[in-house]
């Protein structure tokens, strides 16, 4: 039997317990940021997924900013998916909604800057980003000492 053909579609309610899971197994190993249910809740417009079956296997958020920035986020991808190119799916969902609504820059901030360079992320410095994203990082666990990495690629000039 043919495998079926996965695809990126939006998160509906009842994808929010897998898009949890996903993201609490990548932050509990530092990879990404905790996002508890309630905000999953409250930007499930922004989230994305890919499921095989019913199971979310895959998630990513565009959320935006401005029409000059918005910033891709929670890109987790389950282990025994990885490198079967749902990661990258799910990067080029995110840069054809934002083309979808003339956004002029998706940026970042990750623990994986390798991954996100292959699209054409260039690391930028955190103080560059407009002050409007910090309101998320004012509750994070991290804040002021965090270690993410800051980059950012024009939609139009992203590599996909």
């Amino acid at each position: 039997m043919a495998k079926k053909k996965l695809f990126a579609t939006q998160a509906r309610a009842g994808d929010v317990a897998g898009i949890v899971r996903i993201i609490k197994r990548f932050s509990g190993v530092n990879l990404l940021l905790p996002r508890s249910e309630d905000s999953i809740y409250h930007h499930l417009a922004d989230f994305f997924v890919i499921r095989e079956g019913k199971e979310v296997i895959g998630c990513a958020a565009l959320t935006i900013y401005s029409q000059r920035y918005a910033e891709i986020g929670s890109v987790a991808v389950m282990e025994d998916h990885q490198k079967s190119g749902i990661g990258r799916m799910l990067v080029h969902e995110a840069f054809k909604r934002a083309k979808k609504y003339k956004i002029e820059n998706i940026f970042l901030l990750t623990y994986v800057p390798n991954f996100f360079k292959h699209f054409g992320f260039k690391r930028i410095d955190k103080d560059s980003l407009p002050h409007k994203i910090w309101k998320d990082c004012l509750n994070c666990k991290y804040f002021p000492n965090c270690n993410e990495i800051a980059m950012i690629v024009p939609v139009k000039d992203a590599v996909l």
